[in-house]
């Protein structure tokens, strides 16, 4: 039986019994109301009148007075008002007021009691004796009658408590026991269920709930084994998943190191021939060359060129792919950091008729905390589509600090401003997913693999910001990023800012066509505190000399002005009173050319984009002023003709062209090189003779480079010998390969394909480093000698 017609019966029953309990309790009170109402308005009434017509028909039959006769005869009115036709005693009430009719007749005609004859008064007596004798039969009568009364209520309240109250206790202990068994016969399946529920909880599915019941606790274990069983082929199928998922993922873990390898392995063997096909490149067009032949040869070194930087791009989005791009926090200089990303850029855009400039806003802090090779390599590859898509006008590199209120943290955004041919609206969003380009005749016309902004976008976004585009079609591109920085604590703006006195009162002159690079020029020697005066072509610069009150301190002056070239400027401004002694510093897209090297009319060279350590050391040596030091010395500058004596260089590379190449470089700087083939060797010969200099690659047969690395440190703190410096030269160029080689205990490290400037500056920085270590150990020794 299920459990609602079960509650309902036990409900049901209940209340028959508690309605048929209360009815009979009802009537029975209410037949004891009755009675106790009968008693009370009836029988005392009429026991009291009867007592008051004898006490006054007594007295008027011995008094006979008018006044006894009133009163009596309103007590007999009385004793008649009781319904005595009505009532179950009235023939003894009819006696009493037949008996009271007789004292009433015998006090009214009661004579004076002098005259009262015998016969009078025993009639009087006899009457007396009648009336008091019916009042006492009556007032018994009465008495009798509220005694039978009064145990008639006595007995109906005992049948109410022998019969009523029973009846309501075996109700109560009826449905007592209905609850309690209806209780028990829920709680046992309640139990059961709370128990194979914790089961199935607790994950033991191949228990069944054993309770077999047509009721709602039957359904509901049925539905609790069902789910167990849909748990149990669910769990089953999980763990297959997982297992499934387990071998994919080890798969894939598997396929991705395969993949690292592959790209490491490839970068590697691609970088390797590269090196040589670049270097012997730039060797042989050093070489006196026909027309055709050099043509075919800058073929070759641009086509090369394009390879590596389709690689890097390759390799740079594999490695953000995978998530193994990490980046650094470390000080740098800002304004450093752009003149190192734009000088490479400075040919390439004067090749296209192109004014490269940058303009950092003075309010932009120099010492910064980042990573200034992943911000290079953005701003590199903006700068690098830039120039590839304009062809004519001018390409700006902009910083300008987004919010000023910031002291420990820099806002800072950056924009590459060109005049190109611009980018549909409707293409904007798509040039930053991977391998898509503006439009699909860009990449045959222009090249490209299409990863270059989307390396862009991951970049500036693991940095914690954000890359956009502002484009016209045919009117340019603005490239926008913002990222934010904290300030270094570190010094390392002085050498980008003049003292504060030390330009005071002076004024330049600034002679460009272009009115960009002239607005750069001023906000930044007005920032230093310098007068300028600007203007767009030669005749203009040559009447403002005349008109000038007083000499101009420098003059800034574009190599290719419309319609004049800057060295004949410079000689015509010469021919001024105010510029005849004026230094003048020539600015230049190209290198400077040899035939104007000794020109008398310019006293030096800046090259395009001009860097602003670069200007103000320039302005400083032109105008005799002492060059800025700093108080904690700084390493050497970095030029490719820094080399200051012959160092002998152990080269341990395994490629003959390598090699070759390897030689060839370090011959043309006056180096000696010494070549060996591996690592063994490399170590063999180190134990036998001295080096200035090693260059090791890392991968060679028998004994790697940081095997020979290793061996060679711990021969020279074993035998107390002073350190050589080590460079590993390697076509590796994953992340971490550098990381690698400075944790080996090496000084440097160059990637293939060898860039020669870059070769040297490292050999430079290395070298001015060991010598500064060298002369800082010497001078120790020279202090404990003489204590």
């Amino acid at each position: 039986m299920r459990i609602s017609p079960r509650l309902a019966s036990l409900a049901i029953v209940s209340l028959v019994l508690l309605t048929s309990s209360g009815y009979l309790t009802v009537a029975t009170a209410r037949r004891v109301r009755s009675i106790e109402s009968q008693i009370l308005s009836e029988t005392v009434p009429a026991i009291e009148a009867l007592q008051t017509v004898r006490a006054t028909g007594l007295r008027l039959a011995t008094l006979g007075t008018a006044q006894d006769l009133h009163e009596f005869e309103a007590a007999m009115t009385q004793l008649r008002a009781q319904r005595l036709d009505q009532r179950r005693d009235s023939p003894v009430l009819t006696a009493v007021v037949a008996a009271g009719q007789q004292i009433s007749a015998i006090g009214i005609t009661s004579p004076v009691p002098q005259t009262v004859t015998a016969e009078q008064i025993g009639r009087a007596f006899a009457a007396e004796r009648a009336f008091t004798t019916a009042v006492d039969q009556a007032i018994g009568s009465l008495r009798q009658r509220r005694g039978e009364q009064s145990l008639e209520v006595i007995a109906l309240t005992s049948r109410l408590n022998d019969v009523a109250l029973p009846a309501l206790l075996g109700c109560a202990l009826f449905i007592l026991a209905g609850t309690i068994a209806t209780a028990h016969s829920i709680a046992r399946p309640v139990r059961m269920l709370q128990r194979g529920a914790m089961r199935i909880g607790a994950g033991d599915w191949n228990t069944p709930i054993a309770l077999d019941r047509r009721d709602e606790f039957g359904e509901l274990a049925y539905i609790l084994n069902r789910m167990a069983e849909d748990l149990k082929n669910l769990h089953t199928e999980r763990d297959q998943a997982t297992a499934a998922l387990v071998h994919a993922k080890n798969a894939a873990e598997e396929a991705n190191r395969a993949k690292s390898d592959f790209l490491a392995n490839m970068s590697h063997e691609i970088r390797t021939p590269m090196n040589g096909i670049i270097g012997m490149t730039e060797l042989a067009l050093n070489t006196p060359l026909s027309i055709v032949q050099r043509d075919y040869l800058q073929t070759v070194h641009r086509s090369a060129e394009l390879l590596l930087v389709i690689l890097n791009d390759v390799l740079d989005f594999s490695k953000i792919e995978a998530g193994k791009l990490q980046m650094e926090s470390i000080d740098f200089s800002l304004r450093q950091m752009l003149d190192d990303t734009l000088k490479p850029f400075a040919l390439r855009a004067h090749e296209k008729q192109c004014e490269l400039m940058v303009d950092i806003r003075p309010l932009v802090p120099d010492a910064l905390v980042g990573d200034p090779h992943r911000l290079r390599q953005v701003l590199g590859n903006l700068v690098s589509n830039a120039i590839k898509f304009t062809d004519r006008g001018e390409i700006v590199v902009r910083v300008e600090r987004t919010r000023l209120r910031e002291d420990d943290r820099a806002s800072l955004r950056f924009s590459v401003v060109d005049t190109g041919i611009g980018i549909p609206p409707e293409k904007q969003a798509a040039i930053f997913r991977p391998f898509t380009q503006g439009d699909g005749s860009t990449t045959r016309q222009y090249g490209g693999t299409g990863l270059g902004l989307t390396i862009c976008q991951q970049l500036v976004e693991l940095m914690g910001g954000r890359i956009w585009v502002e484009s016209e079609t045919q009117r340019g591109s603005t490239f926008h990023f913002v990222v934010t920085l904290p300030v270094s604590p570190q010094t390392i703006t002085p050498q980008f800012l003049p003292r504060s006195d030390e330009l005071v009162d002076m004024s330049a002159l600034v002679v460009d066509d272009n009115a960009t690079n002239r607005r750069i020029l001023i906000d930044l020697l007005a920032s230093w505190g310098i007068q300028t005066t600007a203007t767009a072509t030669g005749d203009q610069a040559a009447e403002i000399a005349r008109q000038a009150s007083r000499p101009f301190s420098v003059a800034l002056i574009d190599m290719n002005i419309a319609g004049a070239s800057g060295i004949d400027v410079a000689a015509s401004l010469r021919q001024s009173a105010t510029c005849a002694s004026t230094p003048m510093l020539l600015l230049t897209s190209a290198d400077q050319p040899h035939d104007a090297a000794n020109t008398p009319a310019v006293n030096g060279f800046l090259v395009k984009p001009v860097g602003q350590q670069a200007l103000l050391e320039s302005i400083r040596r032109v105008i005799g002023l002492r060059m800025h030091v700093d108080r904690e010395p700084a390493a050497p500058s970095v030029t490719p003709t820094r080399a200051a004596h012959r160092l002998r260089v152990l080269v341990a590379e395994d490629n003959p062209v390598n090699q070759k190449l390897a030689q060839h470089l370090l011959e043309r700087r006056g180096h000696t090189p010494i070549l060996v083939a591996n690592g063994r060797e490399a170590v063999e010969l180190t134990t036998r003779d001295r080096f200035d200099l090693i260059l090791m690659d890392l991968q060679m047969p028998e004994t790697d480079g940081f095997e020979a690395t290793a061996a060679i440190r711990t021969r020279e703190r074993e035998a107390d010998q002073p350190r050589v410096p080590i460079i590993a030269l390697t076509a590796h160029a994953m992340q971490g390969d550098r990381r690698r080689c400075l944790d080996a205990d090496m000084d440097g490290y160059v990637a293939k394909p060898i860039k020669p400037v870059e070769l040297f500056e490292v050999i430079d920085r290395v070298m001015a480093a060991a010598t500064t270590a060298q002369d800082s150990r010497l001078m120790a020794s020279a202090t404990y000698l003489e204590s």
